[in-house]
């Protein structure tokens, strides 16, 4: 019986090795050795180059975009901004509410990856990301 035990024991720190060792490789960037986020400008087209986890793509995406982001995003909050004080109560609840407890919450409903990748924009614009979801939503509805 010690025996056993003793295979089953080791059996399981197996499988719970692998199963580390799968999770870490499941979460590691994806990025090849040496790569490094880009811009392109052509024309009125922007063309990022991005990789890594979803968060650390939002990240470089506000690296890349720079002053360009910034722009949009203070016009975007002040239209949401309008939109509150235009709003009625129910408006004002989704803002101090419902925001908030999306921004917090949301990404354990949805597999997107949306609020992963709006955690690394938001910090790369040195913003709250419930800001950002603001500001989103000013486009719409949070089309991006």
């Amino acid at each position: 019986m010690p025996l056993r035990r003793s295979r089953i024991t080791l059996l399981r720190v197996a499988v719970l090795g692998a199963t580390a060792v799968a999770i870490a490789l499941r979460d590691a960037p994806a990025e090849p050795a040496g790569f490094a986020a880009s811009r392109r400008d052509l024309g009125d087209l922007i063309v990022l180059e991005v990789g890594g986890s979803y968060e650390e793509m939002g990240r470089q995406q506000a690296d890349l975009l720079g002053d360009d982001l910034r722009r949009v995003y203070a016009v975007q909050r002040q239209e949401h901004e309008r939109a509150v004080a235009r709003g009625g109560f129910g408006d004002r609840v989704l803002d101090a509410v419902g925001i908030p407890l999306w921004s917090g919450i949301g990404g354990r409903f949805e597999d997107s990856h949306f609020h992963e990748e709006l955690a690394g924009m938001a910090a790369g614009l040195g913003v709250a990301p419930r800001d950002l979801l603001r500001a989103l939503l000013a486009l719409g509805g949070g089309s991006t």
